[in-house]
């Protein structure tokens, strides 16, 4: 004879039965529970049940504190080599992103992580510190800042029972300011009507006095640009002085045994050291994604805009 369903105010559908639960209860716990394994959600409303009643409120808690530490043991010490960015979409005012990592790509694909990237920017952006534009960024890394916050700790869990893989913050950022903030991702995954989510993106910092549409066409190509020629520096006045006299000394070893004289090797050395700064700093790199070619300061030159910096996760 088959069971009768009855509705419950308090805890949602429940079934009267001694039976095994329904496919339709583990059904829905298992999207209650972002797509936690089958037979997790089977025993988790058979282990809940009273008298042969299940309840999925019930069940859904005893999954998240049971299966939860299940997953993070075995997860524990697992390679995360793949995963996803999110970037807020382009425009004024600021820009939040983040860099989560996972074990494989079809984990990093799936509906559950871009959904959870997703609501994790949205609810991590107010809690990092706030940056006042890209030049006095710090990037946030590491999983404290979730471990910290009981809110942000049970979403993670939640989110855990469904990608069941070992996860972590790679980098977090949030900047306010004045400037047009654009963002780009490469091989899109998903997204909505605040962020985009993709394998690699970027985002940058632009002024100028022209309108937001001219700021978003050439915003866009620059990043791409970044994603492309992977730049360190901004300028080469940005580069760290350490960084600088590590790459001196390594030109003067190379030119040791050069029989040239002095003041030659040191026009030498100065065409390699402006070569090789010319590739690691955006302003100075060739730009590959305008259709006119040039560097990237002549050509932010002819639009009448400035870049203030840029971020590449």
């Amino acid at each position: 004879m088959l069971s009768q369903l009855r509705l419950s105010a308090k805890s949602g559908i429940r079934l009267l039965s001694t039976a095994s639960p329904p496919a339709a209860l583990v059904k829905e716990l298992r999207v209650l529970s972002g797509s936690a394994p089958l037979l997790a959600c089977r025993n988790a409303l058979s282990e809940t049940s009273v008298e042969g009643t299940f309840d999925v409120t019930l069940a859904l808690k005893h999954l998240r504190s049971t299966q939860t530490s299940k997953t993070k043991s075995k997860t524990s010490g697992r390679v995360m080599s793949e995963g996803a960015i999110t970037f807020t979409k382009s425009g004024f005012g600021g820009a939040s992103g983040l860099a989560l990592t996972c074990e494989t790509d079809f984990a990093a694909k799936s509906e559950t992580f871009v959904n959870f990237s997703i609501d994790l920017l949205g609810n991590l952006k107010e809690k990092v510190e706030k940056a006042d534009g890209f030049k006095n960024l710090e990037l946030h890394t590491g999983n404290e800042i979730i471990d910290n916050d009981a809110h942000l700790k049970k979403i993670w869990d939640e989110a855990l029972l469904g990608v069941r893989e070992n996860m972590s913050v790679r980098a977090a950022f949030s900047v306010t300011g004045d400037s047009y903030f654009c963002s780009y991702v490469h091989n899109k995954l998903g997204g909505d009507e605040s962020s985009d989510v993709g394998k690699v993106g970027a985002v940058v910092e632009l002024k100028g006095s022209v309108d937001a549409e001219k700021l978003e066409e050439v915003g866009k190509k620059l990043a791409m640009h970044v994603v492309a020629a992977s730049p360190k520096y901004l300028s080469i006045d940005d580069i760290p002085e350490e960084v600088m006299e590590e790459e001196k000394s390594i030109l003067a070893k190379q030119l040791e045994d050069d029989k040239k004289p002095a003041d030659i090797k040191e026009k030498i050395m100065k065409g390699k050291l402006n070569k090789w700064a010319s590739q690691i700093c955006l302003l100075e790199q060739e730009h590959v994604a305008d259709a006119d070619g040039g560097a990237v300061k002549k050509v932010l030159k002819r639009e009448k805009i400035s870049c203030e910096g840029f971020v590449l996760l």
